[in-house]
Parts: structure tokens; C-alpha cells; sequence
């Protein structure tokens, strides 16, 4: 079998449109961490991170298939391929932001849980709790994103840790630092 891992973008492209089977999956390998970097960051309710890193490996594949080489890098059009697909796929299917923006409690569930954030009602809107959730994502693993999840979805310290094999306590030390990380961010942006 033929080493590509020295081959361009463009080779890789190239060889893939002359049904090169094996250089569409180096190039699907490569952009790999792209897809799971760009996927941590989102969730959907009810749903796996699995589901979104599915989602933005589907978009890589169509990135594959409708790169042309003029205009950007295919590393550019393939992060912008996988990450309108993904942010389509939780529109689409009402994730926990969609539902937070969408539901009347929204602030008070979030104000409730950074504990004491003392957001202004006129200034903390729907683009902003967006931009937290993001920067909250950003700045947690993602067994701490499940754990969110989870907690989000109402349930329990102890059914959570079941569900991940965790104990109550590092779901709470999880959450705990969950809550620093929101407060941090919005004391950050009232600064």
C-alpha cells in the first residue's frame, strides 16, 4: 500500500477524483481531529457527541467530493463544510441551546446554575447565552461536556455518574468547575 501521509491536500483531492480509494481515506484520517475538534463544542440533547462527530465526518466526505482548487485551502473549505453541516444538524434538531434560547426559564436556569453571575436582563440576550455556552464548551473536556449534558437534562449526581462511570463526587468537582469556567466568562465580558 502506498504512503500518503506525505502527499498534499490537493494530491490527495486529486488522486480521490481519479477513484483513488485509498487516498480519500488519508485524506479522511487527516482532517479527522479537525471534524472532533470542531464537533467538541457542540452537544445535542438527548443525543451523543458520537452523533455530531458523525455529522461532521459526513460533511468531510461532501467537502471531499465538491473541493475544487481555486480559492481557499481545502483545510478552510472543509472547516467550513463541517461546521455549517454540524451547526444545521443541532438547529435541526432542537439541541439544549436551541431549546434554552427558544424556552421563556432559559436565563434563570442559567443564572441558577453559575450561581449568582448577576446578569443585566437587557444585555444578556439570546446571541450572548449562545457565545457562553461556546466559550463554556471551549473550555471543558469532553467527559465534562457529557457530564453538563446530562446534568441539563435534569438528572442526578448518582445517575450521572452511573451513566458515566464516574463517582458522585468527580461529578460534582466537574460541574463545580464548570461553574467557575461560566463565571469566569462573564465576569470576563463585564469587565
Amino acid at each position: 500500500m502506498i504512503d500518503y501521509s506525505n502527499y498534499s491536500d490537493f494530491e490527495l483531492i486529486e488522486l480521490h477524483h481519479n477513484s483513488d480509494a485509498y487516498a480519500t481515506e488519508a485524506l479522511i484520517k487527516r482532517y479527522t481531529w479537525l471534524v472532533k475538534s470542531i464537533a467538541r463544542r457542540f452537544f445535542i440533547v438527548g443525543g451523543d457527541s458520537d452523533d455530531i462527530v458523525q455529522e461532521g465526518m459526513i460533511a468531510l466526505s461532501i467537502a471531499i467530493q465538491k473541493f475544487n482548487s481555486r480559492g481557499a485551502s481545502f483545510k478552510t473549505f472543509a472547516y467550513s463544510c463541517v461546521r455549517s453541516r454540524i451547526l444545521d444538524v443541532i438547529k435541526a434538531d432542537n439541541t439544549l441551546s436551541s431549546k434554552i434560547l427558544n424556552t421563556a426559564n432559559s436565563y434563570d436556569d442559567l443564572n441558577a446554575f453559575i450561581e449568582g453571575a448577576n446578569f443585566e436582563d437587557d444585555i444578556f440576550n439570546k446571541v450572548q447565552y449562545k457565545m457562553l455556552v461556546e466559550e463554556i464548551n471551549d473550555s471543558i473536556s469532553e467527559v465534562e461536556q457529557d457530564i453538563l449534558r446530562l446534568y441539563s437534562e435534569g438528572m442526578k449526581y448518582s445517575d450521572i455518574a452511573n451513566v458515566l462511570g464516574k463517582t458522585s463526587k468527580q461529578v460534582d468537582n466537574a460541574l463545580q468547575k464548570i461553574k467557575r469556567a461560566a463565571r469566569d466568562i462573564v465576569d470576563k465580558w463585564n469587565d
